[in-house]
């Protein structure tokens, strides 16, 4: 009985262009949190404000504005529980 050929597998090519931009989410969601606007984020991530656009439409499927209100809406949050408890704590007796 004769073996069948494998098909050969080719390297990958290079398609050309310039890689994506990489965005740390982390970074910059506390940027986001502490109200940087979408230029002192990009700037800061060392990236064009336009790739950071393009980003984190391609990796979140929503624009950056979204996002930035989403995640500082998140921090707002945070900063409200805070206010809440630090009053709290005022107003129990020792």
């Amino acid at each position: 009985m004769p073996k069948k050929k494998q098909p050969e597998t080719k390297p990958k090519k290079n398609k050309g262009g310039r890689p994506r931009v990489v965005v740390d989410y982390d970074k910059l969601d506390k940027m986001c949190a502490i109200h940087c606007t979408g230029e002192e984020c990009a700037a800061l991530l060392e990236i064009d404000y336009e790739a950071l656009n393009r980003a984190v439409k391609r990796d979140k499927n929503m624009s950056f504005k979204e996002y930035y209100a989403q995640k500082r809406a998140v921090a707002k949050c945070h900063c409200v529980e805070g206010s809440i408890q630090r009053q709290w704590m005022e107003t129990q007796p020792c």
